[in-house]
């Protein structure tokens, strides 16, 4: 695909969501603090079917991107309040319903140990979650 070349060209990171993102692995993604043409990544985005949010702050941009399907997802998570909240955000932006769940009481205080990063996407994963590994799998395939 020529469009995610391009975009590879400008972060590797924001090529993988997209590709994530295509394939339905992962159908919200956010790229924080971006620092380059955003205006270009966003007509690269829509062009390729994906709906794109961007705020910028200076000379950076946070650009929240997705499927339809996702990004509906999304916006009803944050029409929602509390540890709730957390986790339908959680589903929305990929990741499994244990980790999204786990997450959300780690954040409210209900549960002590800090969930581990997954890379190279840091998504946090529940202490021993065997479906976190699976992404992974997807993750470093389409990384590739």
């Amino acid at each position: 695909m020529e469009s995610v070349l391009k975009l590879k060209k400008l972060d590797e990171r924001l090529a993988l969501l997209v590709t994530l993102a295509l394939k339905k692995i992962k159908q919200v993604s956010k790229i924080d603090g971006f620092e380059g043409p955003d205006e270009v990544v966003k007509k690269i985005l829509e062009k390729l079917g994906l709906e794109v949010k961007i705020k910028k702050t200076g000379c950076r941009s946070d650009i929240l991107f997705g499927t339809s399907e996702g990004m509906t997802k999304y916006k009803m998570a944050n029409s929602l309040k509390g540890k709730e909240r957390i986790y339908q955000l959680g589903l929305a932006f990929g990741y499994p319903n244990c980790c999204s769940k786990y997450f959300s009481e780690f954040i409210m205080g209900e549960k002590k140990e800090k969930p581990k990063k997954l890379l190279p996407l840091e998504h946090f994963i529940c202490p021993g979650c065997k479906k976190s590994n699976e992404l992974l799998k997807k993750y470093k395939k389409e990384d590739n």
